[in-house]
């Protein structure tokens, strides 16, 4: 092959590369699911490490729910059972995602707590766990999500299989 052609075709594939990673990056945004999920990981891992630092950092600072709660109150109850649960691992399954007409986004969220790792849900009925059903509702502040409301309810291991 001659070499300028070689350097060509290298200049086209390199240029179609670039294109590629390009266009990858400007793409829609990232989906509500994906957003929930990613989301949900950042509670769970700032749960597990026991950090109310780091869960305080994911409300927003206008939280509010229909229980009247501020930011500063739904902290102290999460640093509350923080403090009570030396180890806390999380299991959770996202039931539904909807995006709200304010551009939040709702989701409702099945979760297990318990004081052992959940390596997957046939571990559940072995394990003595907290399972509730939460509906949160995040919102985009300072480039990232955060919880703007929250409500839960105790929920059944059933639900997990279901």
């Amino acid at each position: 092959m001659h070499p300028t052609a070689y350097s060509i075709s290298h200049y086209i594939f390199m240029l179609s590369l670039l294109t590629t990673v390009i266009i990858q990056s400007c793409a829609a945004t990232t989906s509500p699911e994906q957003i929930v999920e990613d989301f949900i990981t950042a509670c769970e891992t700032s749960i597990e490490k026991g950090s109310g630092r780091e869960l305080r950092n994911l409300i927003a600072e206008n939280y509010s729910d229909s229980s009247g709660r501020t930011k500063k109150e739904i902290g102290n109850l999460v640093s509350g059972y923080l403090l009570r649960n030396k180890a806390i691992y999380c299991y959770s399954l996202i039931n539904s995602v909807k995006i709200n007409e304010d551009d939040s986004i709702s989701a409702r969220v099945l979760t297990a707590l318990a004081a052992k790792p959940i390596t997957d849900i046939s571990a559940l009925p072995t394990l003595n766990s907290d399972i509730y059903w939460f509906d949160i509702k995040i919102t985009s502040e300072d480039a990232a999500w955060k919880l703007i409301d929250a409500s839960w309810q105790q929920a059944m291991l059933d639900d997990f299989f279901q």
